[in-house]
C-alpha cells in the first residue's frame, strides 16, 4: 500500500520538477522579493545553484522571498541554493518544492497542493493549511508545529520529520531510513514504520501493547498516552514492518510535579551532605 502511495507521490513530484521546456515560461526570483500580487506562469523559481542545468546564463543566487497578503502563486514553486521562502499569508495552487539547502517556512495562508522537501533542505509548517500532504525526501528536515494538512505525512530516504503540533488528516508514514519524532499534534488515522525507519514518541503515560505480531507483515500495537503538547492519543494503530529493522520508541517525560519533587530531593540531599561535611 505504501509503495503505491509513494509511487503516486513520486510521479507527481517528477511531473512537477521536469526540465523547463523552451515553450514554457517561468517567474524567476534571483533577488530578495515580496510577493503581494498574482504570479501566473508555468513555474516559479527562487534562486539558482551553481552549475544548475537550467542556469546556463544566470549567476547563482540565494534570495529571500516573502509571500504576504495579496500574494497568489498559481504554479509550482521551487526553491534552490540556500534560498528562503517565508509564507505568512496568500495562496499557492501548486506544489512548494525545496532543493539543495533551501528553506521554506509557512506560518499562514493556503497551499492547495503539497509541500515536498528534497536534498538537505528544510521545510517548516507552523500555521495555515496544506491541501494534500507533507513529504520529506533525501536528507531533508520537515518540521510541523502547527497548521493543518489535509492528507498524509511522509518521510522517506534519510530524512527527519519532527511533529510537535498541528493536525494531519490521514496517516503518518516513515519509510527507508527516515526518522520521525512526534511530540505533539494529531494524526487522524494510522502510524506506519517501514524499512529501517524509526517512529519516536515523546510524552507522558505513553504505552503501546502488542495486539497482533503478524498483521499482514506488520506488528500491530495500540498506542495511547499524552504527547508533550497535551494532545491525548487513544488506541492509535501503530504498525511496524517485521523483519527489516523498523522500530519505535516511547519516551515518557516525568510529570512537572514529579520532576519538581525529584529536583527538590536532589537539592536537599546535596545540602544535607554539605552540612555533614562542614560538621566534621
Amino acid at each position: 500500500m505504501l509503495r503505491r502511495i509513494l509511487t503516486s507521490v513520486s510521479t507527481l513530484a517528477v511531473i512537477g520538477i521536469a526540465p523547463l521546456a523552451h515553450a514554457q515560461t517561468y517567474a524567476f526570483f534571483p533577488n530578495n522579493t515580496t510577493i503581494n500580487y498574482a504570479v501566473n506562469r508555468d513555474y516559479a523559481i527562487v534562486g539558482y545553484a551553481s552549475g544548475d542545468i537550467n542556469n546556463g546564463f544566470q549567476t547563482p543566487s540565494s534570495p529571500t522571498v516573502n509571500v504576504v497578503s495579496g500574494g497568489s502563486v498559481g504554479v509550482p514553486l521551487r526553491a534552490y541554493n540556500s534560498s528562503r521562502v517565508n509564507m505568512s499569508d496568500g495562496s499557492f495552487s501548486g506544489y512548494l518544492f525545496a532543493y539543495n539547502f533551501s528553506t521554506i517556512n509557512m506560518s499562514g495562508g493556503n497551499v492547495f497542493d503539497s509541500l515536498i522537501a528534497f536534498d538537505s533542505s528544510t521545510m517548516s509548517l507552523s500555521g495555515g493549511s496544506v491541501g494534500y500532504f507533507l513529504d520529506a525526501r533525501g536528507s531533508s528536515t520537515m518540521n510541523m508545529s502547527g497548521g493543518n494538512v489535509g492528507g498524509s505525512l511522509f518521510a522517506a530516504d534519510f530524512s527527519t520529520m519532527n511533529v510537535s503540533g498541528g493536525s494531519g488528516g490521514n496517516n503518518l508514514y516513515a519509510a527507508d531510513s527516515s526518522r520521525v519524532n512526534v511530540s505533539g499534534g494529531m494524526v487522524a488515522s494510522d502510524l506506519y514504520a517501514f524499512g529501517s525507519s524509526s517512529l519516536n514518541f515523546f510524552g507522558r503515560g505513553l504505552m503501546a501493547p502488542l495486539i497482533n505480531p503478524n498483521a499482514f507483515g506488520f506488528s500491530l500495537y495500540s498506542l495511547s498516552g499524552t504527547l508533550l503538547d497535551g494532545t491525548v492519543w487513544t488506541n492509535k494503530n501503530l504498525l511496524i514492518q517485521n523483519g527489516i529493522g523498523a522500530r519505535f520508541t516511547l519516551n515518557n517525560v516525568p510529570e512537572p510535579g514529579v520532576l519538581g519533587l525529584l529536583t527538590g530531593g536532589i537539592v536537599s540531599g546535596m545540602m544535607l551532605l554539605r552540612r555533614r561535611k562542614s560538621v566534621r
